[in-house]
């Protein structure tokens, strides 16, 4: 993401986490279905049960970003196994400051990477 989409600045002074993320497939429709859902919702409690990955499949990936600004956000992206193919951005939620208390309790502080 060459900017925030919070705050359209660069990406210095920004921070990311990996959330969840469930594999791509006509098998794993309803799991991904599920995971959109949650994410949708903003049930971020649940969302530590999806740990699937497969590095030979396309793959839906969720993560936190926080920046210097009040406003949060969630992106759910899709990244694809093709080499050639970008990630793409499908969901983004804004979150409040108290969204991403919950958020933090999932995810450990040494997780979160600078952008």
């Amino acid at each position: 993401m060459p900017a925030c989409p919070v705050c359209h600045r660069k990406m210095d002074g920004h921070q990311f986490a990996l959330i969840a993320t469930t594999i791509i497939g006509e098998q794993e429709k309803p799991r991904v279905t599920e995971l959109i859902g949650h994410v949708r919702m903003h049930r971020w409690d649940v969302l530590h049960s999806f740990k699937e990955w497969k590095g030979d499949r396309d793959d839906v990936v969720v993560y936190a970003i926080r920046g210097p600004h009040d406003a949060r956000e969630v992106i759910l992206v899709r990244s694809p196994y093709d080499l050639y193919e970008n990630d793409k951005i499908c969901v983004q939620e804004m979150v409040t400051a108290e969204e991403l208390a919950v958020i933090s309790e999932l995810v450990p502080l040494t997780d979160w990477q600078p952008l």
